[in-house]
């Protein structure tokens, strides 16, 4: 009979269905109750009314302190299956070669700072994996705290912390500081453990620095005010949409159709009419329109990066070809920075001719200007090429460069794996490598597995160039060594998207339910939710032992509660003799007394 009810809440949890209503307390009642007892006992109740006679016989038939659907017993099966899920991928990841950490935290609804702790690694069938592990709650975000916490954690999960090759954070001081950040003190424990800064808060942060300048500052901000506009007030997302549907039916998106909205609302609306107003007159300006053009141009070569580093099968290697492949189409822009802005420049005349009926003008200027671009020039052209576009392409490429040139160290070295790089005179940059496999195989074995992987690739046209199909076709038992050293590669951090996703659930799971929940029941409840692919308890190869394993804790569950049961009723019962001696006792001596007062003969 609680197979169903453990069924029940497996399937809540996959399906993100919270449990609790307004009354589930209580015997269930299998007819329709006057108020909702919560998605968890109507399922039960359907389930027990069309053929599941157990679940109906148990239901009815066990007593009221044994039906094992109280909100607590609810919490001890969630807590089972988040131990199931855990300890499933610590499996996982301890029988794979080494495994990278990922963190970052993130403030919880309720006001705790919660840690986000996953990890990578290559399973056993070469398949690259980023795993949800745990959700932690913080107090002290110094740097040796987090520490503490993290490898604490790790400990206890079991995680064979000799595998560790990698860290991945943001570039918080507390987690990338060089002298008292976490990625320090780890990496004084176990050296191998290499940090990598994110990638995507690099591509961020390269892209908030080059875009900093005060005219595309000033346009991305007037952007948002419009989004923002349309977002929250009813009658002007309403006029967007008629505009979209009467200007272009065919399409979903434009780039300038909200300014056709914009001059809609300005005299519909007395309390939104002056923001549209406003919003308007600076759209109409040249600078608005140059800068952003400027942003759609740039940012349109950072579009494939942003959403590769996004991707499962992402490798540190590859996101840093692509970011150079970036910054090589970057300059060659700024070589041929006359023709690349004039082709932004003609466009932006069209625009301003179409949209305003007007032509795109240098703005005032005087002999001393202290707030705004005050450039001598004798074109609206060459103005805005010198104070937008040139600004903004020279602080990108700088900031690219200085961003994604770091791991060059570990990545120079390991890159010699790569069949484009596998040539015999890199041979000696093994040396920069010893650290990975000294425990393993001597300097000179290495380097001559080496020669042989060098000489598989020589004459071979069709090279691979996906890490995990490099892998694929290096066989671990002729080329042990660089299998192991191509796994390291692939298992190098490279985003923490798997962490910023982990966010994304907690906060769904937090505004579906109770906001205040102690961070000891949500952590179970966010992995049987996150870990979807791995709560089915039907994973290929082991799903009856997971089963097995699942009812023998729950009975070790049960038996605690009742051994607890019998306890108290025992202690219950000693009390209550206790009390009745002492009770006889007293009777007794009050007897004895009367019958001493009565001998005294006192009237």
């Amino acid at each position: 009979a609680l197979i169903p009810i453990i069924e029940t809440i497996i399937f809540c949890g996959e399906q993100e269905i919270s449990l609790r209503g307004n009354d589930d307390s209580g015997p269930l009642n299998l007819a329709k109750p006057p108020k909702k007892d919560g998605k968890f006992r109507a399922l039960l109740r359907y389930r027990a009314n069309f053929g599941d006679e157990n679940l109906k016989n148990h239901l009815i038939n066990s007593n009221r302190n044994s039906t094992y659907i109280s909100p607590s017993i609810q919490n001890e099966i969630i807590d089972i299956c988040g131990q199931l899920i855990r300890k499933n991928i610590v499996t996982k990841i301890n029988k794979a070669d080494c495994f990278s950490i990922l963190c970052d935290e993130t403030l919880d609804v309720s006001g705790t700072e919660q840690l986000s702790m996953c990890v990578r690694y290559v399973d056993q069938n070469n398949q690259l994996r980023e795993d949800f592990l745990c959700f932690l709650p913080v107090y002290d975000l110094t740097g040796e705290n987090l520490t503490r916490i993290i490898l604490e954690e790790c400990e206890k999960l079991g995680l064979d912390l000799n595998k560790l090759i990698g860290q991945g954070y943001d570039g918080a001081g507390n987690m990338s500081g060089q002298f008292n950040g976490v990625q320090s003190r780890i990496r004084q424990i176990y050296p191998k453990a290499v940090f990598v800064h994110c990638a995507s808060h690099r591509l961020n942060l390269a892209l908030s620095s080059a875009l900093s300048t005060k005219s595309v500052r000033n346009c991305l901000g007037v952007m948002k005010d419009i989004i923002n506009l349309f977002r929250n007030n009813a009658l002007a997302g309403e006029t967007l949409k008629n505009s979209i549907l009467e200007l272009i039916p065919e399409t979903k998106k434009t780039r300038l159709v909200g300014l056709f909205s914009l001059q809609n609302i300005q005299e519909t609306d007395r309390a939104i009419s002056a923001k549209a107003c406003s919003l308007l007159a600076a759209v109409e300006k040249s600078c608005f329109i140059i800068s952003l053009l400027v942003c759609e141009n740039l940012l349109s070569f950072t579009l494939p990066l942003s959403h590769y580093l996004q991707s499962p099968k992402r490798d540190l290697s590859s996101a840093v070809d692509y970011a150079k492949h970036i910054i090589k189409r970057l300059k060659h822009m700024r070589q041929n920075s006359n023709e690349s802005f004039t082709q932004i420049f003609q466009e932006a005349s069209k625009l301003s001719k179409m949209y305003f009926d007007t032509e795109i003008k240098i703005p005032r200027t005087t002999n001393k200007q202290n707030y705004r671009d005050n450039y001598s020039c004798n074109s609206p052209e060459e103005y805005y090429k010198i104070s937008v576009f040139l600004p903004c392409l020279d602080g990108f490429i700088l900031h690219l460069e200085n961003r994604f040139e770091q791991n060059n160290d570990i990545l120079s070295s390991i890159e010699i794996l790569l069949p484009k790089f596998a040539l015999e005179k890199n041979v000696e940059k093994l040396k920069n490598l010893t650290i990975y496999f000294e425990d393993k195989i001597s300097e000179k074995n290495i380097a001559s597995e080496y020669l042989l992987w060098c000489e598989k690739w020589k004459n071979n046209e069709e090279t691979p160039t996906d890490i995990m199909a490099i892998l694929d076709s290096c066989n671990s038992t002729f080329y042990p060594n660089i299998n192991h050293l191509l796994r390291v590669l692939a298992t190098l951090p490279v985003s923490t998207t798997e962490v910023e996703r982990s966010f994304s659930t907690l906060k769904r799971f937090q505004n579906k339910n109770n906001k205040m929940e102690s961070p000891t029941f949500i952590k179970p409840q966010i992995e049987e939710m996150y870990e979807q692919r791995e709560t089915n308890f039907t994973v290929a190869d082991e799903e009856e032992k997971i089963h097995e394993e699942q009812i023998r804790i729950i009975n070790q569950k049960i038996k605690k509660i009742k051994d607890k049961k019998k306890q108290l009723k025992f202690n219950y019962e000693e009390s209550q003799y206790t009390l009745y001696k002492s009770e006889l006792s007293i009777r007794n001596y009050l007897n004895s007394l009367q019958k001493q007062l009565e001998s005294l003969n006192i009237d």
